[in-house]
């Protein structure tokens, strides 16, 4: 018996050390997302407050406001409330973790996460602090900082500091989703999202060109231009992005009438495969193309994409680099440097162009200054949404790729490339035996 307290007292005496460990040493948060409140820092003490006791009750707060684990047990908090029939205001709930593995930029080595296509790809939202699920639709919850979002800004600002200055370097960053909840309480994910796009543009070269995108899409916010399952946007959304870059470069934007619109239905994306969340199931998405006028020597819109992989009607997918000749003979050329959420967009651009380059940083590594140079380059387009715009490695990734990347380890980096294309080919096959039930509908 005597040993059984023993073994008690030292458990006991261990989980407090365990605790009190974990709370000097543990990183202090400064706002509760779930909560939706500031969370009480810690106190300055000082003769009076310490007479007064006042010291002692914001104290008291900070440790209630910072105790280890405590967000977990928040959100645990949350999910059992639910399970006992109370519901949090608009039946919304956050989601601080999900199937995939978290990934911690500051505990990384940048230079060669850079290189890294695995990395880059689960990447492209580090920059989130979870997923807010309300009226069967996911959002990003936004987690970027002014510091954040200038590491990409920089990189812009080198490449316009070493181009000549006949080449037009465009700056655009889009908000997502997350701006457009429509519920007041989450203003403040809106407010998070537009201050940071304002914040990149304020630290822009002066001649750097910012595309004032935001306030194009919010002129129309009431349409459908976010998915409600997945963490890209609809191709609407992406076509105000365009009338805004017309306006910024002088252009004349196509009118959506005076293209061909297509939808593809049952539509179900990357959030909700995340979450496997029943209401965002049933509020399943479609996605719908544009198919301009013009004509091009390659194809722009994968067709046969469906289902789950409908958004790859956009060129195809992800590919490193894609030239496209249009039947427009203007001489003009761009080049749009995105990762897949800029896919749709770059769809717009061949109404404008004689000669479209897409290029996707995470695969290019051939030297951006070299592609410019020797295909005579008129404007190139930097294009982001906020939380890409706010991911250091895919920062120090654009950095990286402006001369031609070392091929290193070029054995392991064949392999992973074949690896990857036979995935490619294997998907494209299942994408193309359902080609023939594709679910799309053709209206002008």
């Amino acid at each position: 018996m005597h040993n059984l307290k023993v073994i008690h007292v030292l458990a006991y005496s261990g989980i407090l050390t365990l605790g009190m460990l974990s709370f000097v040493f543990s990183k202090k948060e400064k706002e509760s997302i779930l909560e939706k409140r500031k969370l009480q820092e810690n106190p300055i003490i000082t003769l009076k407050s310490f007479l007064d006791g006042s010291w002692m009750l914001k104290y008291e707060k900070f440790m209630d406001d910072h105790f280890p684990w405590r967000s977990s047990f928040v959100d645990i908090a949350f999910q059992l409330n639910e399970l006992k029939g109370i519901k949090n205001p608009n039946n919304a709930r956050l989601i601080t973790k999900t199937k995939d593995k978290k990934i911690d930029e500051k505990k990384i080595d940048l230079n060669k996460a850079a290189r890294d296509i695995n990395y880059l790809i689960n990447a492209e939202s580090a920059s989130s602090k979870g997923l807010l699920i309300i009226a069967g639709r996911a959002f990003q919850v936004f987690g970027g900082t002014r510091a954040s979002v200038k590491s990409y800004v920089d990189v812009v600002n080198e490449y316009r500091k070493i181009l000549p200055d006949h080449v037009r370097v465009f700056n655009c960053i889009v908000p997502t989703g997350s701006s457009f909840i429509f519920v007041k309480e989450y203003d403040y994910l809106r407010d998070k999202e537009f201050k940071n796009i304002d914040d990149a543009y304020s630290l822009s070269s002066p001649n750097v060109i910012n595309v004032p995108a935001k306030e194009a899409i919010v002129a129309h916010q009431d349409e459908y231009i976010y998915f409600a399952s997945d963490h890209h946007w609809t191709a609407r959304g992406a076509y105000y992005a365009y009338t805004a870059y017309c306006q910024a470069s002088g252009l004349k934007a196509t009118p959506l009438n005076k293209m061909t619109r297509k939808v593809k239905r049952n539509f179900l994306g990357t959030l909700y495969n995340l979450t496997k969340d029943e209401s965002i199931k049933k509020n399943i998405d479609s996605v719908e193309y544009f198919i301009p006028s013009v004509s091009t020597d390659v194809k722009v819109f994968a067709e046969f994409a469906s289902g789950g992989n409908s958004y790859g009607v956009f060129l195809g997918g992800d590919k490193a680099h894609l030239k496209i000749k249009t039947s427009v003979k203007n001489g003009k050329s761009v080049v749009v440097i995105k990762n897949s959420f800029g896919n749709p967009f770059s769809t717009f651009l061949i109404n404008n162009y004689e000669t479209v380059h897409v290029v996707d940083y995470r695969y290019f590594d051939s030297g951006l200054l070299r592609l410019i140079k020797n295909e005579e380059i008129d404007d190139v387009i930097f294009f982001h949404n906020v939380f890409s715009a706010n991911t250091l490695s895919h920062s120090e990734r654009q950095r990286i790729i402006k001369n031609p990347v070392s091929t290193e380890n070029s054995s392991e980096k064949k392999t992973n490339e074949k690896k990857m294309e036979t995935k490619k080919t294997n998907k494209n096959s299942k994408l193309e035996l359902n080609d023939e039930n594709s679910d799309s509908d053709t209206t002008n």
